[in-house]
């Protein structure tokens, strides 16, 4: 299980990082979307939103493996996002905004409002 449980993150890892690099577009929107998700566009705050879930939904996978007693898949994966969400401006205007509905785990949602 650990090693499908690492494939699975590194699979997740990498599908993150290629929509940023394969595509100049997108990586041009998560780069103004660091700064301020307020100020694009309605079309490029939808694709950013679909990316930026995908990186919350791979932390918030990588929190339930930790339930299920699988550690040291990878490197922290989670600490890397939360602290993304908690200190670029952009990414945290975000999460101000679907925070209230999020439907992952109350641990990811605590460890980003640091309220854990």
């Amino acid at each position: 299980m650990r090693g499908e449980a690492s494939y699975s993150i590194t699979e997740g890892v990498n599908y993150v990082n290629a929509a940023i690099h394969q595509n100049e577009e997108l990586a041009e929107i998560n780069h103004r979307g660091e700064y301020s998700f307020e100020e694009l566009t309605p079309i490029e705050q939808d694709r950013l939103r679909a990316l930026w879930f995908s990186e919350l939904n791979l932390a918030d996978y990588v929190l339930l493996l930790g339930e299920e007693g699988i550690e040291n898949v990878q490197f922290d994966v989670v600490d890397y996002t939360v602290m993304k969400f908690r200190t670029q401006p952009g990414r945290r205007q975000f999460w101000d905004s679907v925070k209230d509905s999020w439907g992952g785990s109350e641990e990811l949602y605590h460890r980003i409002e640091q309220t854990q």
